[in-house]
Protein backbone atom coordinates (compact mmCIF):
# COMPACT_ATOMS: atom_id res chain seq x y z
CA UNK A 1 0.00 0.00 0.00
CA UNK A 2 1.17 3.10 -0.74
CA UNK A 3 2.48 5.91 1.87
CA UNK A 4 -0.38 8.36 3.00
CA UNK A 5 0.74 11.97 2.58
CA UNK A 6 0.61 13.62 6.05
CA UNK A 7 -0.61 17.35 6.74
CA UNK A 8 2.16 17.06 9.75
CA UNK A 9 5.73 16.41 10.01
CA UNK A 10 7.11 13.82 11.36
CA UNK A 11 7.35 14.31 15.02
CA UNK A 12 10.44 12.84 16.76
CA UNK A 13 8.88 11.08 19.49
CA UNK A 14 5.11 10.80 18.43
CA UNK A 15 2.26 9.42 21.07
CA UNK A 16 -1.18 9.00 20.90
CA UNK A 17 -1.84 7.46 24.29
CA UNK A 18 -4.41 9.14 26.86
CA UNK A 19 -4.53 7.96 30.36
CA UNK A 20 -7.57 8.12 32.38
CA UNK A 21 -8.00 11.40 34.27
CA UNK A 22 -8.30 11.21 38.11
CA UNK A 23 -11.24 11.85 39.82
CA UNK A 24 -11.99 15.32 40.09
CA UNK A 25 -10.06 16.52 37.24
CA UNK A 26 -11.51 19.35 35.62
CA UNK A 27 -12.98 18.82 31.81
CA UNK A 28 -11.50 18.95 29.07
CA UNK A 29 -10.87 21.99 26.96
CA UNK A 30 -13.15 21.67 23.53
CA UNK A 31 -11.54 22.57 20.57
CA UNK A 32 -12.94 23.36 17.26
CA UNK A 33 -11.03 22.42 14.05
CA UNK A 34 -12.06 24.28 11.20
CA UNK A 35 -10.70 23.60 8.01
CA UNK A 36 -12.04 21.92 4.53
CA UNK A 37 -9.28 19.30 4.45
CA UNK A 38 -11.44 16.24 5.87
CA UNK A 39 -7.12 14.45 6.55
CA UNK A 40 -6.23 17.71 8.25
CA UNK A 41 -9.13 17.59 10.42
CA UNK A 42 -8.73 14.15 11.34
CA UNK A 43 -5.17 14.31 11.95
CA UNK A 44 -5.84 17.27 14.60
CA UNK A 45 -8.29 15.71 16.00
CA UNK A 46 -6.04 12.30 16.87
CA UNK A 47 -3.36 14.66 18.01
CA UNK A 48 -5.41 16.72 20.22
CA UNK A 49 -7.55 13.99 21.92
CA UNK A 50 -4.04 12.01 22.60
CA UNK A 51 -3.13 15.20 24.73
CA UNK A 52 -6.71 15.10 26.67
CA UNK A 53 -8.67 17.93 24.63
CA UNK A 54 -11.77 17.14 22.98
CA UNK A 55 -12.22 17.82 19.56
CA UNK A 56 -15.09 18.65 17.28
CA UNK A 57 -14.65 19.76 13.62
CA UNK A 58 -16.32 21.95 10.64
CA UNK A 59 -15.28 22.24 6.72
CA UNK A 60 -17.00 25.56 6.43
CA UNK A 61 -16.69 29.07 8.16
CA UNK A 62 -20.71 28.80 8.00
CA UNK A 63 -20.84 25.71 10.18
CA UNK A 64 -17.83 26.88 12.43
CA UNK A 65 -19.94 29.97 13.31
CA UNK A 66 -23.21 28.14 13.65
CA UNK A 67 -21.37 25.87 16.35
CA UNK A 68 -19.94 28.68 17.99
CA UNK A 69 -23.51 30.32 18.38
CA UNK A 70 -25.08 26.91 19.95
CA UNK A 71 -24.61 27.12 23.68
CA UNK A 72 -25.22 23.41 23.75
CA UNK A 73 -21.69 23.17 21.75
CA UNK A 74 -19.35 25.34 23.73
CA UNK A 75 -15.45 25.68 22.78
CA UNK A 76 -12.61 26.66 24.53
CA UNK A 77 -10.43 27.43 21.49
CA UNK A 78 -10.73 27.25 17.99
CA UNK A 79 -8.15 26.25 15.01
CA UNK A 80 -9.14 27.84 11.96
CA UNK A 81 -7.50 27.39 8.40
CA UNK A 82 -7.56 30.72 5.73
CA UNK A 83 -8.65 29.34 2.95
CA UNK A 84 -12.28 27.79 3.41
CA UNK A 85 -14.89 27.37 0.45
CA UNK A 86 -17.27 29.52 1.42
CA UNK A 87 -15.60 32.59 3.26
CA UNK A 88 -11.85 33.44 3.87
CA UNK A 89 -10.45 32.31 7.30
CA UNK A 90 -9.33 36.21 8.02
CA UNK A 91 -13.10 37.05 7.25
CA UNK A 92 -14.72 34.39 9.41
CA UNK A 93 -12.19 35.46 12.16
CA UNK A 94 -13.10 39.15 11.83
CA UNK A 95 -17.01 37.59 12.34
CA UNK A 96 -15.92 35.87 15.65
CA UNK A 97 -14.59 38.91 16.61
CA UNK A 98 -17.74 41.10 16.09
CA UNK A 99 -19.74 38.71 18.04
CA UNK A 100 -20.28 39.48 21.44
CA UNK A 101 -20.52 35.88 22.63
CA UNK A 102 -17.10 34.93 21.00
CA UNK A 103 -14.83 37.81 20.91
CA UNK A 104 -12.68 37.01 23.44
CA UNK A 105 -12.59 33.25 21.95
CA UNK A 106 -8.54 32.02 21.58
CA UNK A 107 -8.16 31.55 17.84
CA UNK A 108 -4.74 29.52 16.55
CA UNK A 109 -4.89 30.45 12.71
CA UNK A 110 -3.20 28.00 9.77
CA UNK A 111 -2.16 27.99 6.57
CA UNK A 112 -1.32 26.00 3.15
CA UNK A 113 -0.78 28.76 1.48
CA UNK A 114 0.67 31.80 3.73
CA UNK A 115 1.84 35.11 3.28
CA UNK A 116 2.97 37.93 5.39
CA UNK A 117 0.05 39.64 5.13
CA UNK A 118 -2.22 36.74 5.84
CA UNK A 119 -0.02 36.50 9.29
CA UNK A 120 -0.12 40.28 10.22
CA UNK A 121 -3.83 40.62 9.68
CA UNK A 122 -4.67 37.41 11.45
CA UNK A 123 -2.46 39.28 14.40
CA UNK A 124 -4.22 42.23 13.91
CA UNK A 125 -7.07 40.38 14.10
CA UNK A 126 -6.80 38.87 17.47
CA UNK A 127 -5.30 35.31 16.60
CA UNK A 128 -3.38 33.91 19.36
CA UNK A 129 -0.92 32.46 16.85
CA UNK A 130 -0.01 31.60 13.25
CA UNK A 131 1.27 28.36 11.78
CA UNK A 132 1.97 27.42 8.02
CA UNK A 133 1.22 24.08 7.19
CA UNK A 134 2.63 21.43 7.54
CA UNK A 135 2.10 21.67 10.83
CA UNK A 136 4.55 20.09 13.32
CA UNK A 137 2.80 18.22 16.09
CA UNK A 138 4.52 19.42 19.32
CA UNK A 139 4.80 23.17 18.24
CA UNK A 140 0.46 22.92 17.97
CA UNK A 141 -0.01 21.07 21.34
CA UNK A 142 2.62 23.28 23.07
CA UNK A 143 0.26 26.27 21.33
CA UNK A 144 -2.94 25.16 22.40
CA UNK A 145 -2.07 24.54 26.23
CA UNK A 146 -0.24 27.92 26.34
CA UNK A 147 -3.48 29.70 24.54
CA UNK A 148 -5.64 27.57 26.51
CA UNK A 149 -3.21 28.95 29.77
CA UNK A 150 -2.95 32.61 29.00
CA UNK A 151 -7.13 32.51 28.18
CA UNK A 152 -7.82 31.36 31.45
CA UNK A 153 -5.24 33.29 33.08
CA UNK A 154 -6.79 36.72 31.51
CA UNK A 155 -10.55 35.53 32.79
CA UNK A 156 -9.17 35.04 36.17
CA UNK A 157 -7.43 38.84 36.28
CA UNK A 158 -11.05 40.21 34.40
CA UNK A 159 -12.79 38.07 37.68
CA UNK A 160 -10.45 39.50 40.24
CA UNK A 161 -10.39 43.00 39.02
CA UNK A 162 -14.55 43.08 38.86
CA UNK A 163 -14.19 41.82 42.15
CA UNK A 164 -12.41 44.51 44.00
CA UNK A 165 -13.92 46.97 41.27
CA UNK A 166 -17.25 46.17 43.69
CA UNK A 167 -15.89 46.08 46.82
CA UNK A 168 -13.69 49.18 46.87
CA UNK A 169 -14.40 50.88 43.58
CA UNK A 170 -11.38 51.12 42.57
CA UNK A 171 -9.21 48.36 40.42
CA UNK A 172 -5.47 48.14 40.05
CA UNK A 173 -2.65 45.60 39.33
CA UNK A 174 0.67 47.40 40.42
CA UNK A 175 2.49 46.06 43.37
CA UNK A 176 1.93 49.54 45.61
CA UNK A 177 -1.94 48.88 44.54
CA UNK A 178 -2.21 45.09 45.40
CA UNK A 179 -0.27 45.71 48.90
CA UNK A 180 -2.57 48.71 49.98
CA UNK A 181 -5.77 46.31 49.34
CA UNK A 182 -3.70 43.88 51.30
CA UNK A 183 -3.39 46.50 54.40
CA UNK A 184 -7.42 47.05 53.89
CA UNK A 185 -8.16 43.81 54.35
CA UNK A 186 -6.47 43.46 57.59
CA UNK A 187 -7.80 47.01 59.18
CA UNK A 188 -11.25 46.80 58.13
CA UNK A 189 -12.61 44.39 60.41
CA UNK A 190 -11.75 46.08 63.22
CA UNK A 191 -12.77 49.05 64.96
CA UNK A 192 -9.41 50.53 64.87
CA UNK A 193 -9.26 54.48 63.98
CA UNK A 194 -7.23 55.10 61.24
CA UNK A 195 -5.37 58.38 59.36
CA UNK A 196 -5.54 58.03 55.46
CA UNK A 197 -3.38 60.46 53.78
CA UNK A 198 -2.42 61.81 50.07
CA UNK A 199 -3.00 64.35 47.23
CA UNK A 200 -6.05 65.08 46.32
CA UNK A 201 -8.04 63.00 43.82
CA UNK A 202 -6.18 59.43 45.19
CA UNK A 203 -9.18 57.89 46.79
CA UNK A 204 -8.81 58.58 50.02
CA UNK A 205 -13.12 59.09 50.38
CA UNK A 206 -12.93 55.59 48.47
CA UNK A 207 -10.68 53.59 50.92
CA UNK A 208 -12.00 55.28 53.97
CA UNK A 209 -15.65 53.74 52.90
Amino acid sequence: MPDVPTPFRAPSSPSFSQSSPPPGTPAPRTVLVVDDEKNIRRTLQLVLEGEGFRVSGAETAAEALAILASPESPVDLAILDVKLPDMSGLDALAKIRSDEGTKDLPIIVISGHATVNDAVQAIKLGASDFFEKPLARERIVVSVRNVLHAALAQRELARVSEQQLQRYQMIGRSAPIQRLFHEIEKVAPTKASVLITGESGTGKELIAR
